[in-house]
C-alpha cells in the first residue's frame, strides 16, 4: 500500500513539473512573438523626453543648470494593457488644455526597456511628472483621475 502512494506522490510532482515548464515555455514564447509583431520604429518621444536620469535618484535631473525647458508629462503604458485607452485620453485632454507648455509623452515600456528599466517601471500605467527645471514632481503607479493629474501638474508650475 505504501509503494502505491508514493508512487503517485512522484506521478504528481512530475506532472507538476512538467506542467510549470509547459507554462513557462509557452509565456517565453508568447513574449517572442509579441516582440516580432510590434512595429520596429522607435517612438521618437522617450529618447527625447528623457535624456539621462540617474537611475538610483527618484529626483532625477532632466536639464542642465540654467537650461529652461518645459514641464514633462509622461506616462508608462502600453496598448494591450486594459486602462490605457483612457490614460491615452486623459494625456490628451492635458495636451489640448496645455499646448505648448507642457510637453506630453505616452510610452511603451516593450518599445523602449532601458527608459522602463531606468524608472523602475513595474505596473502599467505609470505617470512622470517633471518640472521645468527636471525635477520630479510625481510618480504614480496606476490609473489617475484627471483632477489629481492637475494637481501634480500645478506642483510642477503649470497651474491655470
Amino acid at each position: 500500500m505504501r509503494k502505491k502512494a508514493n508512487r503517485s506522490v512522484l506521478t504528481m510532482a512530475i506532472t507538476m513539473v512538467v506542467v510549470v515548464l509547459f507554462v513557462w515555455h509557452f509565456n517565453r514564447r508568447f513574449e517572442q512573438i509579441k516582440q516580432r509583431a510590434r512595429p520596429s520604429v522607435q517612438p521618437s518621444s522617450a529618447a527625447e523626453q528623457v535624456e539621462s536620469p540617474a537611475p538610483s535618484s527618484e529626483q532625477a535631473s532632466l536639464t542642465k543648470p540654467g537650461q529652461a525647458k518645459r514641464p514633462i508629462l509622461g506616462c508608462f503604458c502600453a496598448e494591450w494593457r486594459y486602462g490605457c485607452d483612457e490614460m491615452r485620453e486623459l494625456l490628451d485632454k492635458m495636451k489640448a488644455r496645455f499646448g505648448e507648455r507642457l510637453q506630453v509623452r505616452m510610452i511603451d515600456p516593450a518599445d523602449d526597456p532601458d527608459l522602463a528599466k531606468q524608472f523602475r517601471i513595474n505596473n502599467l500605467p505609470t505617470f512622470i511628472v517633471f518640472d521645468a527645471r527636471g525635477k520630479l514632481v510625481l510618480r504614480s503607479e496606476g490609473a489617475m483621475t484627471e483632477e489629481d493629474l492637475l494637481a501634480a501638474l500645478g506642483r510642477a508650475g503649470l497651474g491655470d
